[in-house]
């Protein structure tokens, strides 16, 4: 069974202890079999988690197949590890519960958001990350205007949540307000090996300090690790 649908305006019109009662109500009905998930492990040099921490928008842009989604969900369940919902707000329709859960996501504390229109998505994850409920914000987004951006990086520093969006690549060339920008390239697999992932994540863009250097990464998509 999918989450619950949550619009924007039902987000807009809660004040802050409204959205907390009202997201704690609004836990999923997520039924599974089997085993229980292993949560992801992480090599102490993939660079990607020591910025991971409240108040932080993490801009990830990549084509389909880089793994740029993947790896901005699993950098949000580390958010979400101790406390906090985790937000996902999905224009496209695409996201599959079930396998957030074997990643790790706890589906006690996953909340999906459908929005209709790029509008309502901008203001459904502004509202999400202003909510003392959540922990942290996945959505799949497109261009946005600066003085959206500008609002996107206010809520998550007075939410004290974690943030990240997944974008095209073709909106390197745009205007970013984020902490930090990665772009994730693929890399062409020789083994052809089908249950890895081989991508490079270049920062593209740090608020914070000088640009880090480019890392190859690999995610066993099925065992959930990346390296």
């Amino acid at each position: 069974m999918m989450p619950p649908e949550l619009t924007s305006s039902d987000l807009t019109s809660m004040d802050a202890a409204a959205r907390l009662a009202g997201l704690k109500q609004l836990h999923p009905l997520i039924v599974g079999g089997g085993e229980q998930p292993t949560a992801p492990r992480l090599e102490p040099a993939a660079p990607l988690p020591q910025l991971v921490r409240p108040g932080v928008l993490m801009d990830c842009l990549g084509e389909p197949g880089s793994g740029a989604g993947l790896i901005a969900l699993w950098l949000c369940r580390l958010a979400c590890k101790s406390q906090g919902e985790l937000v996902v707000v999905d224009p496209s329709r695409e996201f599959y519960p079930p396998a957030a859960v074997a990643w790790g996501v706890d589906p006690s504390r996953l909340l999906v958001v459908l929005p209709d229109t790029a509008n309502d998505a901008l203001a459904a994850v502004e509202q999400s990350l202003r909510s003392p409920a959540v922990g942290a914000v996945w959505a799949v987004l497109d261009r946005i205007a600066q003085q959206p951006f500008r609002r996107l990086l206010l809520a998550v520093e007075e939410g004290h949540a974690f943030a990240t969006l997944v974008r095209p690549a073709r909106r390197l060339a745009d205007s970013c307000c984020a902490d930090y920008q990665f772009h994730f390239v693929p890399v062409p697999q020789e083994d052809g090996c089908s249950d890895v992932i081989r991508i490079r994540a270049e920062q593209t863009r740090s608020r914070h300090g000088p640009l880090e250097q480019p890392r190859n990464l690999t995610i066993d998509w099925r065992a959930g690790h990346i390296s």
